[in-house]
């Protein structure tokens, strides 16, 4: 079976540490915190297998480049594959009741 290298972007990992700061910090919840850096973990290292399983996004011009979202709690993970390369490439962690086209803008170029 093929497995994947994962890479996470600069962008993706901002956005882990900024959630990990707002649950451990703001919402003062060690366990949440540690709950949602476990799941989150475990659901990227997932991804290194059969990565194609996660459904393409919905909507342009996103669709037609690729892009995938997982979905992780309250949370969208979201990636494309890179056959040639064998990688699956994070480009973002957004909430999920957040504007995702606002957040997506920009971080995909031809």
């Amino acid at each position: 079976m093929k497995r994947y290298n994962l890479k996470i972007h600069a962008y993706a990992e901002q956005q882990l540490d900024d959630i990990k700061e707002y649950l451990l910090h703001i919402l003062e919840n060690q366990q949440a915190t540690l709950n949602f850096l476990d799941e989150t973990s475990t659901a990227i290292d997932s991804l290194r297998i059969m990565p194609e399983r996660i459904p393409l996004v919905r909507y342009e011009p996103w669709c037609s480049r690729g892009l995938r979202c997982m979905v992780v709690k309250n949370y969208l993970i979201y990636f494309w594959i890179d056959e040639t390369a064998q990688q699956v490439n994070i480009i973002a962690v957004i909430y999920g009741k957040r504007d995702q086209a606002s957040y997506l803008e920009g971080l995909m170029t031809d």
